[in-house]
């Protein structure tokens, strides 16, 4: 009998000691986070513009054209279109050039018409100095223009998209092959 209430005294300390030293360590991740996170009055603002150092690229704001235009890239590139939703206006104006499809539509609708794209095997370009922009911009001045990101696939695609003031998409043209608009 003896050994038996030892050992529950043993448990009962052992857990004791267990609980205890969970709740110590559990109040001092709180008092280590709570210090080692800045209140709103010691936020520090940094300008996303500058750099952090000599040695790191500059921050580009999330709402600038560069980032916008790097993520419409990084789409195309991935096949993510889902991707693209959160850049497109609540309704945005679409075509796929050479069909009747599509006019003013959700953004919802939008990133699924840009499964238009999957077919695609190629690689992209979406440098502004590229011939093939060039001339569709000349061709079609009604569907491209100079201040578009145009990206031009190895395999013919055609992705354009029109960015407006606050660089949301408003303006997306799919072509199939360039060879559409320009001979």
């Amino acid at each position: 009998m003896k050994t038996f209430i030892l050992g529950l005294a043993v448990a009962v300390l052992t857990i004791g000691l267990l609980a205890g030293a969970y709740f110590f360590g559990k109040n001092q991740n709180k008092q280590t986070s709570s210090s080692s996170s800045p209140t709103p009055t010691q936020a520090v603002k940094q300008d996303p513009t500058e750099t952090l150092n000599e040695t790191s690229p500059t921050l580009t704001p999330k709402n600038s054209r560069a980032w916008v235009s790097e993520n419409i890239q990084a789409s195309i590139n991935t096949k993510n279109y889902q991707a693209l939703e959160g850049y497109i206006k609540d309704s945005v104006v679409l075509t796929l050039y050479a069909t009747e499809c599509c006019g003013t539509i959700t953004q919802e609708k939008a990133t699924a018409q840009m499964d238009y794209l999957s077919s695609s095997k190629g690689s992209w370009d979406f440098l502004q100095n590229n011939s093939v922009r060039l001339k569709l911009i000349q061709s079609s001045p009604e569907n491209f223009s100079d201040d578009m990101i145009i990206g031009i696939s190895s395999d013919k695609y055609v992705a354009g998209f029109k960015l407006n003031s606050q660089n949301e998409i408003e303006k997306i043209i799919l072509v199939s092959d360039y060879n559409l608009i320009v001979p």
